[in-house]
Parts: C-alpha cells; structure tokens; sequence
C-alpha cells in the first residue's frame, strides 16, 4: 500500500512531483500508486499508452533552464 492509498480515504488529494525510478513486482508506475494527478519526467517507456515524447519544446527554444521547467506545466 502507498501513500497515497492511504491518505486518499482519509480525504486527501495526493500527488507526486519529481523523480519516481521504482521497480519491484508490485505496480510502480505513479499512476498505478493512488495519484491524483502527478508532473514527473519520465521515460519513454513509462509514457500513458498514445504518449510519446517528441524531441523537444515548440517554438523558440529557451534559455538552460528551460531544460528542467516549462510554463505549461505551471498552474
């Protein structure tokens, strides 16, 4: 049990942001794990099915620390 299970039918909302590298024989994707919602890098291999990463941003790339951060993933 995660978390997440735990805290969600105590009413929380949960999410997970950063780095998530778990392997193990129980699920371990962080949208396996009782998330509402997550923001995450992932591997290509740990996409949702019909996601793929493209290469990069569109537009104007920006400066270094667009790398690691990008407004669309600010609300």
């Amino acid at each position: 049990m995660t978390f997440a299970q735990m805290l969600k039918p105590l009413g929380y909302a949960t999410a997970h942001a950063g780095k998530w590298q778990l392997t193990g024989k129980v699920p371990t994707l962080v949208r396996e794990c009782g998330f509402d919602e997550y923001c995450m890098w992932a591997y290509k291999h740990n996409l949702p099915p019909g996601v793929r990463h493209t290469g990069g941003w569109e537009g104007k790339q920006g400066g270094k620390t667009s790398r690691y951060w990008h407004p669309s993933i600010v609300k």
